[in-house]
């Protein structure tokens, strides 16, 4: 079974790896583009409640093949204080495992990382405010093209890695350049947007 790691970039409405997260009431399924130009992303999509996949968004990226538990676990075992920061000064979302800190995660056997059977599953997501982390990171990735010049973009980087079954649940964004999350309460839930948001994919 295959890790899923998760990175979100957050930038204007809000992005995770091309995914525009808010829900409208009658939406049935998600649209999925390449090629967008800036202009028609924010007239069709930017400011008006319609999540979009943009299929091209991260063909770039290294992250997509360099993001794995061994690499994150390197990069915050082997940087100065990068646990603690994260523990003191970041979030950290255990969703539905017994993990109390990111380091518990780094902790855990090569067959539970692997999602050996009868091993348990799980699924964390951790905020980044570690600037030598955030370097590092950030080499890994770039804005999408399609964003305009004057979005907002985060300081802080998102993170959410594990297999599959629950994971974050269905949410929106609030406010998206300080990473509130809400609930939805009387929305439609739509279980591929629990994918779509918590996955990079190379589409």
């Amino acid at each position: 079974m295959a890790l899923t790691v998760s990175f979100l970039v957050m930038a204007g409405v809000v992005t995770f790896a091309g995914v525009v997260i808010q829900v409208t009431g009658n939406l049935k399924e998600v649209p999925m583009e390449r090629n967008i130009s800036t202009d028609y992303f924010v007239r069709k999509y930017a400011y008006t409640a319609v999540p979009v996949l943009i299929k091209d968004s991260t063909q770039n990226w290294t992250a997509l093949m360099d993001f794995t538990f061994d690499f994150f676990k390197n990069v915050y075992t082997t940087t100065k204080n990068a646990l603690t920061v994260i523990e003191e000064k970041c979030q950290f979302f255990p969703l539905n495992t017994e993990f109390k800190t990111l380091a518990d995660v780094f902790n855990i056997s090569a067959k539970r990382v692997n999602f050996t059977p009868g091993e348990k599953p799980w699924y964390v997501g951790w905020s980044n405010c570690h600037s030598k982390v955030a370097t590092v990171l950030r080499q890994h990735y770039n804005r999408p093209y399609f964003l305009p010049v004057d979005s907002k973009s985060s300081r802080v980087d998102w993170i959410f890695m594990g297999g599959p079954g629950p994971g974050a649940f269905v949410h929106r964004n609030v406010k998206a350049t300080h990473g509130q999350r809400v609930p939805f309460n009387n929305e439609p839930m739509f279980q591929e947007l629990t994918q779509l948001n918590s996955m990079i994919t190379s589409c």
